[in-house]
């Protein structure tokens, strides 16, 4: 293969993987921003957390940032998380920053580096991602009730918001008090601008002891651009390995 050629390829795929975030991971516990540079939990930020006024999921008024944020959280010092006032704290969302399990909120033991929502009777807890990006994304998470001391476990939800309203229901299940489950959905179409919802539902009002841990990790696939690209470099190998065949 000539090496002008090697560059031009090799040029075209450097230049549609930066421009398709290729392989850019968005990782929820990972991405949360704790003390003291947690910022605004704007509208703005890629990652924010939330609750839905009685449980209504219509991507409306109802989705409410919370505003305040607190650093030890809930008596714990290793917990970081967003509330509303902390004389009342659920809805809420929050993280164990330290690599060990801690006790607390409650009768939950918090994994090391966890993130986890906790809903009120009737107000869901949420963590939402804004895409940067247009094209396609892998969805893979999972939800743990971290209490089992009582309760009745909590329904969950997947959710996409395009524009003003929402529009789809991606994927949902309930747990069982105590209970665990995993998801996966791939080739997600996003465009830039649009929403997903990572939801909590106390389940029938029943909020006590749903301390939930929250995993969500959002992989955007190689765009057309880079597919292309690759497959160009392909051919290019395949003719060069023709050439010495044939010589």
């Amino acid at each position: 293969m000539k090496r002008t050629e090697l560059a031009l390829v090799g040029a075209m795929v450097l230049w549609a993987c930066v421009h398709a975030n290729a392989g850019v991971i968005n990782d929820a516990a990972s991405d949360f921003r704790v003390s003291p540079n947690q910022g605004d939990n704007s509208g703005t930020n890629r990652w924010q957390y939330l609750y839905i006024v009685n449980g209504v999921r219509n991507g409306g008024a109802g989705y409410t940032a919370f505003n305040s944020f607190s650093a030890p959280f809930h008596t714990v010092a290793a917990f970081q998380g967003w509330d509303n006032n902390p004389s009342d704290i659920e809805p809420c969302v929050f993280k164990n920053t330290s690599s060990s399990p801690q006790t607390g909120f409650g009768s939950a033991t918090v994994p090391g580096y966890a993130l986890v929502a906790h809903p009120a009777q009737f107000d869901f807890a949420a963590v939402r991602w804004l895409s940067p990006l247009t094209g396609l994304v892998d969805l893979t998470g999972s939800l743990a009730d971290l209490d089992s001391t009582g309760g009745n476990g909590i329904n969950w939800y997947l959710d996409k918001q395009s524009g003003a309203v929402y529009t789809q229901n991606i994927a949902s299940g309930s747990l069982n008090n105590g209970g665990s489950q995993s998801f996966f959905v791939g080739n997600v179409s996003v465009s830039a601008g649009d929403k997903l919802f990572l939801i909590v539902d106390p389940k029938s009002s029943d909020w006590a002891y749903d301390t939930t841990q929250l995993n969500l990790t959002i992989l955007p696939e190689p765009s057309i651009a880079v597919l292309l690209s690759l497959g160009a470099l392909a051919l290019l190998r395949r003719r060069e390995n023709l050439r010495a065949a044939t010589d």
